[in-house]
């Protein structure tokens, strides 16, 4: 099963060897491991999931689309899965979360 890891940890693999995984990474396993959470296991939060579990998390995409146009007034299209989730992140980045008028 494809699990997110939800906190920086180290996880032995198959092999037996220790692999380094940082949060919003995406790796398959057998059972999840501590400090992963199952990628269908959980509601994805579009404010804060990163690209690579937007891109493999099992969803609507019109809940997408309609987050990103509640959320940041862009309207997204007949874009794919692909194109969406570029959009959203490009959204967030410029996106600018402060009064304008007060830092003057």
């Amino acid at each position: 099963m494809k699990c997110v890891c939800v906190r920086g940890c180290y996880v032995a693999n198959a092999e037996g060897r220790h692999q380094q995984f940082e949060v919003g990474q995406i790796a398959e396993f057998v059972v999840c491991p501590s400090h992963f959470v199952e990628l269908g296991g959980k509601k994805i939060d579009f404010n804060t999931a990163g690209e690579a579990e937007l891109l493999e998390a099992e969803y609507e995409l019109d809940n997408l689309k309609e987050f990103i146009e509640k959320r940041y007034d862009k309207k997204s299209g007949n874009r794919g899965k692909e194109r969406t989730v570029a959009l959203l992140l490009d959204c967030r980045y410029r996106a600018i979360d402060t009064d304008l008028n007060k830092v003057l």
